[in-house]
């Protein structure tokens, strides 16, 4: 059992330890509205993990907040209760800073696996997290079957993965940047439900190996703001079950290899959307989207600068969308299954076709149906002399025409759709060979 300090209004309580090992007697502060974790600077790494699990048990007891004071501190690692209920703020970014001397997780937020208890109702602000040393798989921030969280204004540098977060909805990021670490942002493929929705709000990667990588099972998931500056990768989409992801007002600057891939050579996700984003290299870099497999990617009013493509679309990629988005050094705007498309007020295609929409120069359109049914189309063929509705994609409707061309002779044929059928013309007569 520890003994309890009141201060302020002061609300006299006991508090029991959870940590890994027996601490034995652990002195907290209670006040009406928070407990603080005695914890100190010069204290060992078990201590202060103690002090810290110790302030948790408190708070939940007395339903309090955990006030971490300014300073330094050393820990093994913190575990939030698997029911949540707990809040846990520093003094501010780089004013509070935990140092995990440890292999665990710098913060720990589980539900239980197997069951309906979710880690929900907790908030952590106003701290950094550091590590002594870079481990592949240390974790900075470990979000698992969590739901209604926040967590904000939080710092976490020298960690393998910066923020991990799988199957938890409901909750949001905002304020929190990944700097110096492996994995910046992970949502790795689970067995649990998918992440549905999630919001992040001016959140970051910063000289990380890769900044975002998205495995599996993520939907509806909207990043607003945020810096993803020096890393060796960008942001990487993958996963049948990865849909409607939304990048807004980011910052993809002097990425090392692409700045955003949308799928990989077995899945693909559904439904990813750029608006406002701005992509810069100092060095010109070869491929900045790079769109391998999914079903649609839509990017509007972006920004490309020194760039050999802006958007690459391979042949597996479904439906890309290219809209009022500029390039300044650009050599090919759009890359696109072999062709090249120029920057336009508006690019589309799919497969083998693309769509190119222009105000100061020639427009690439497929096809064109107009209001009132009004198709124009090229047929040809050795011994072609006739039309039919199966020639068109789309069902012509009356008053459609089509041009006709016998490549065996050369002739030409117009033909326009009756309410009955096609009426073709007499061919014209072919040009004289040179």
């Amino acid at each position: 059992m520890a003994s309890a300090a009141a201060v302020g209004a002061g609300v006299a309580a006991a508090a029991t330890s959870c940590s890994r090992t027996d601490p034995g007697s652990v002195e907290v502060e209670v006040s009406a509205r928070s407990v603080l974790a005695k914890v100190s600077t010069g204290g060992s790494p078990q201590a202060n993990t103690d002090a810290l699990n110790a302030a948790i048990a408190e708070s939940v007891k007395v339903g309090a907040d955990v006030v971490l004071p300014g300073g330094e501190y050393g820990f093994l690692g913190m575990t939030l209760p698997e029911k949540g209920r707990v809040n846990v703020r520093g003094s501010g970014r780089g004013v509070t800073t935990l140092r995990n001397e440890g292999t665990e997780p710098s913060i720990t937020a589980h539900g239980v696996p197997g069951g309906n208890e979710y880690n929900s109702d907790w908030a952590i602000s106003g701290l950094s997290l550091v590590a002594t040393k870079k481990q592949p798989n240390l974790v900075g921030l470990s979000v698992q079957l969590a739901s209604r969280f926040s967590v904000s204004d939080v710092t976490v540098f020298d960690h393998g993965i910066g923020v991990r977060h799988e199957s938890s909805w409901d909750g949001g990021y905002d304020g929190v940047s990944v700097g110096r670490s492996g994995i910046g942002w992970q949502f790795p493929t689970t067995n649990f439900a998918p992440t549905a929705p999630l919001g992040l709000r001016n959140c970051s990667a910063v000289e990380c190996d890769t900044a975002v990588i998205v495995e599996n099972g993520v939907e509806a998931l909207e990043w607003v703001g945020g810096d993803f500056a020096g890393c060796g990768r960008g942001v990487l989409l993958s996963g049948n079950e990865t849909r409607s992801i939304s990048l807004h007002g980011i910052n993809f600057e002097r990425i090392g290899g692409e700045d955003l891939v949308v799928g990989d050579d077995t899945t693909g996700p559904a439904a990813v959307t750029l608006n406002g984003c701005r992509f810069l290299r100092v060095a010109k870099g070869p491929v900045s989207v790079r769109y391998v497999r999914g079903d649609a990617l839509s990017i509007n009013s972006s920004r490309w600068t020194n760039y050999q493509t802006a958007v690459d679309q391979g042949p597996d990629s479904g439906r890309l969308i290219v809209n009022t988005s500029t390039g300044y050094e650009v050599d090919a705007f759009i890359a696109a299954n072999g062709g090249v498309q120029a920057e336009g007020v508006l690019n589309a295609s799919a497969g083998a076709t693309s769509l190119r929409l222009t105000l100061d120069g020639p427009s690439t359109l497929p096809a064109v149906v107009g209001a009132e049914g009004v198709t124009t189309k090229v047929i040809s063929g050795p011994g072609r002399v006739s039309v039919g509705d199966a020639d068109f994609a789309i069902a012509p409707g009356v008053g459609c025409t089509a041009v006709v061309r016998d490549e065996s002779d050369g002739t030409v044929r117009h033909a326009i759709r009756g309410v009955t059928g096609w009426f073709v013309s007499a061919p014209y007569q072919a040009p004289p060979r040179p």
